[in-house]
């Protein structure tokens, strides 16, 4: 169930989700029910997504992976011990400044992006 992931149920109905692929990529459609807008005056009224995928045959949806040796955080990189628990994580957002078309780097200096 993809709409009770955090363990509530979404108020707005139940999310549906389509899947394709092909020889090397696969694709995901996602429809959440809601009172959405784009705003160009608010960053708060702005699109954004993440997703999480399983790659590790251990992983888990909560704490990254669940691994136990990194559970305090990777600030020297990923322990070996953490492979069975890897997960890939992807994210799009929007912003009030967000020009449609243009593909923005990943901001890894201060976390905005």
């Amino acid at each position: 169930d993809i709409y009770k992931l955090g363990r509530i149920t979404f108020p707005y109905g139940q999310v549906s989700y389509k899947c394709l692929y092909d020889d090397t990529q696969i694709y995901f459609s996602l429809e959440i029910p809601g009172d959405y807008r784009f705003s160009s005056e608010s960053d708060r009224l702005c699109a954004a997504i993440g997703t999480m995928f399983k790659v590790g045959s251990k992983a888990t949806y909560h704490g990254m992976g669940g691994c136990p040796e990194a559970a305090t955080g990777c600030d020297g990189g990923v322990p070996d011990s953490c492979s069975d628990y890897l997960v890939d994580l992807g994210a799009h957002w929007e912003l009030k400044t967000t020009e449609r078309g243009v593909e923005y780097p990943m901001n890894i200096v201060d976390g905005t992006g």
